[in-house]
């Protein structure tokens, strides 16, 4: 073997090291732990004590959102600020039913919400309700879903 095919051979390993080097270090740079959030516990979402329940819920948020509407009768599953929409607050409910937003809808009427859209449609056998509201002394507006285990998203007014 000559020297050339010597110092090929060697510039390839180290090639392939590098290569396989910016690979691991790619991977290890996506993969990155998981951390809690401390802007969920400063909006007043507090995480159950009991975290080996299958569906852990949270306690109702107290925050500028929250306070614009009554407090709805379900478990809360999730309650945080949206990472996309901003101004816009989400709560996913573990145990609301079609009927039980119907009676919510009806307690956001009583307590100034007004509907701009209202929907019911059946879908997997299903019947699902959309409706929005907005309130017209504070500008909040709200949107409510029945399918999954219902929704409420508030929404902050436009500046």
């Amino acid at each position: 073997m000559d020297v050339m095919e010597r110092k090929e051979r060697i510039m390839k390993k180290c090639i392939s090291l590098l290569i396989a080097l910016a690979i691991i270090l790619t991977l290890a740079a996506c993969g990155g732990g998981s951390t809690t959030s401390s802007a969920s516990q400063s909006d007043g979402v507090m995480p159950s004590s009991t975290q080996d329940d299958a569906a852990a819920s949270v306690e109702w948020p107290d925050n500028e959102w929250t306070q614009q509407v009554p407090k709805p009768p379900f478990t809360v599953e999730t309650a945080k600020e949206d990472d996309i929409y901003e101004g816009m607050f989400a709560i996913s409910f573990s145990d609301a039913t079609y009927e039980t937003m119907k009676d919510y809808v009806d307690v956001l009427i009583e307590n100034g919400f007004a509907e701009n859209f209202s929907e019911t449609e059946e879908i997997n056998g299903e019947q699902v309700l959309r409706w929005q509201g907005g309130n017209r002394d504070t500008n909040y507006r709200v949107y409510v879903k029945s399918n999954y285990n219902g929704r409420l998203e508030i929404y902050k007014p436009s500046e």
